[in-house]
């Protein structure tokens, strides 16, 4: 099965060089050159203060987000300026200035020309490979503050000879102390005659770091710009995609499915519609864009791999609690995530701390908590082994037991993923009797005929699961046809069974007819209930049942055949004990009449 997605723009896009012998449909995977899409009030925000120059812009967001994006466009706004570029990282000790040493580096190879006054003596040890060009080294200090003062103090006027207009420092969370120490110097002191930059992540922004305070304050002699970058919304998501693929239109469809597993995020977005291309669930056939039938959506590697660098930078004990949460799957509160996780008491309060600290997990509400992306946590729960996996399922299936009621639902998918069959085979029996209970009697069988199918059961499960299968079937109606093949192959498996009792078999074939009545298959159907009719000798109720559904007037039987039935029938009807049995026997006679 195959769903139209979009029809392809002509001539744009990455899908314009696919050539029309390619029997695939494939489209080659290109870079990916996107619209920037729900982002015109901030772009035109941050394009405002670097035009107007001495600006301190904050750009902000999770990640993935479009921070880089945003910033990038809005640079070229103000191509003329000279821009020095300096991101950061994300190493476990960065060196002191590295990254404004290495953007410096990448504007200006030499020092040449730029008429540096003795006090550049001092960035000699930053700049080793400028040592002869640059001036004198200076005389040692005591203090050393001073002497990191004086080397502040120096690289500042190195920026002001390169005629830098526009500092950006990306991801400055990871920015060591003493870059964010000369930034608060530089917005602190009101003299830069420059605009500074500065992309990050508010939950990745370490505890104790400089960043907090150069964010909480306002600059001295500079405006302040402020933009937090949010998700795309469904619409969005769509125009997003409209853009990647190069198509006309988007099925609203397709964007909200995309959006309910991607939350809007547009690095997500990207690499999955990326994915999908890679895997051949898009392809592009005849002017259109076609997905085919997903079950569901992969996490493609680059995103799998950006979540799990955030998770290994926590502790073990947060890493532990993210695992519970991704295993889980829905909304848990406190107490539930500790015991999945097995880390009880103040361990597990600091764990579940620092999953909100990182942005990984959310407050869903009502005292519980969640993954803040569903991409997230199906990376996380991807990357646990499975002998761990199987482990924390068992938990949260020994702990969902306790609740009251049960949720059972819930309870069926952790007994399956911890491999404990009879455990589940137990909940999905009692899941389909609520769902029977309740009227969903397709979703009743369809629980059933997986607990019957999947699952070794002795003979008497085996009858009491088809039994209930063959009714619920029944009373089901026209909802059977989407069944009809399993429900009637494990009947028939059940039957084959050497010591499947008399009376149970001959009920089972009853059963089978009837159903096989439903399906039209009036050969089969007498066939099976006359061979009931034997094995139901010590049941007459339903022998009885048996003979008036073969008194029938269907098949090719002569009329003299259906009354012969009819007749032993009404032979029986002495023997039937129950008023109950008397009465359906009375309704099932009057129909063959």
């Amino acid at each position: 099965m195959v769903t139209q997605i979009g029809r392809h723009r002509e001539g744009s896009g990455p899908a314009s060089g696919v050539e029309r012998g390619d029997p695939s449909g494939a489209v080659p995977v290109a870079a990916v050159t996107r619209a920037l899409v729900g982002r015109n009030d901030a772009l035109a925000g941050v394009t405002r203060a670097l035009r107007c120059g001495r600006s301190l812009v904050l750009i902000e967001g999770e990640p993935g987000i479009g921070k880089s994006r945003l910033l990038h466009e809005a640079l070229t706004a103000v191509a003329d300026h000279a821009v020095l570029l300096a991101p950061c990282p994300p190493v476990r000790e960065p060196f002191p200035l590295g990254p404004i040493v290495d953007g410096v580096r990448r504007l200006r190879p030499t020092p040449s020309g730029l008429r540096l006054t003795s006090l550049a003596g001092a960035l000699r040890p930053l700049f080793p490979e400028w040592a002869d060009e640059l001036p004198p080294a200076l005389e040692a200090l005591e203090d050393p503050q001073e002497t990191r003062h004086r080397l502040l103090r120096a690289l500042t006027e190195l920026l002001e000879r390169l005629g830098v207009a526009t500092l950006v420092v990306e991801d400055a969370h990871w920015a060591d102390a003493a870059t964010l120490e000369w930034l608060l110097t530089l917005c602190a002191s009101g003299e830069p005659r420059m605009s500074i930059v500065l992309t990050y992540r508010p939950h990745d922004v370490p505890a104790g770091s400089l960043l907090r305070r150069l964010t909480s304050r306002r600059p001295v002699g500079m405006t302040l710009t402020r933009v937090g970058i949010q998700p795309l919304d469904v619409r969005q998501t769509g125009e997003l995609v409209r853009s990647i693929l190069g198509a006309d239109e988007v099925s609203e469809q397709f964007a909200v499915v995309l959006h309910q597993r991607t939350d809007g995020v547009p690095l997500a977005i990207e690499e999955t519609i990326r994915s999908m291309r890679e895997r051949g669930d898009i392809v592009h056939r005849d002017g259109e864009w076609i997905r085919r039938a997903l079950d569901e959506l992969h996490v493609s590697p680059t995103l799998r791999d950006s979540i799990l660098e955030r998770v290994d930078r926590l502790p073990v004990q947060a890493r532990r609690v993210l695992e519970a949460a991704a295993v889980l799957g829905e909304p848990a509160d406190v107490a539930l995530l500790q015991a999945v996780a097995d880390v009880e008491g103040e361990a597990g309060r600091r764990g579940i701390a620092r999953g909100l600290a990182a942005g990984l997990l959310r407050d869903a509400g009502g005292g519980r908590l969640a993954f803040r992306h569903v991409l997230d946590a199906e990376a996380v729960a991807e990357a646990i082994p499975a002998s761990d996996r199987w482990q924390l399922h068992r938990r949260a299936a020994e702990n969902l037991r306790n609740l009251d009621p049960q949720p059972v639902a819930r309870l069926i998918r952790h007994l399956r993923e911890a491999n404990d069959m009879s455990g589940w085979a137990a909940c999905g029996e009692q899941a389909a009797d609520l769902a029977w209970d309740s009227g969903d009697d397709q979703t009743a069988v369809a629980l059933l005929l997986e607990v019957l199918t999947e699952v070794e059961h002795p003979v008497e499960a085996q009858v009491r699961l088809a039994r209930k299968i063959g009714r619920f079937t029944a009373a089901g109606g026209a909802s059977f046809a989407t069944t009809a093949t399993g429900v009637t192959s494990a009947l028939r498996s059940v039957l084959t069974h050497a010591d499947l009792p008399a009376g149970d078999r001959g009920e089972i074939r009853l059963l089978l007819g009837r159903l096989l009545l439903q399906l039209g298959q009036f050969d089969v159907v007498y066939q099976e209930v006359e061979a009931a009719v034997p094995d139901l000798a010590a049941r007459p109720a339903l022998a009885a049942k048996a003979m008036l559904s073969l008194a029938l007037p269907r098949g090719p039987w002569p009329a003299s055949a259906h009354l012969a039935w009819l007749v032993r029938a009404d032979e029986l009807m002495s023997q039937v004990r129950t008023r109950a049995e008397s009465l359906d026997l009375t309704a099932t006679g009057r129909r063959s009449c």
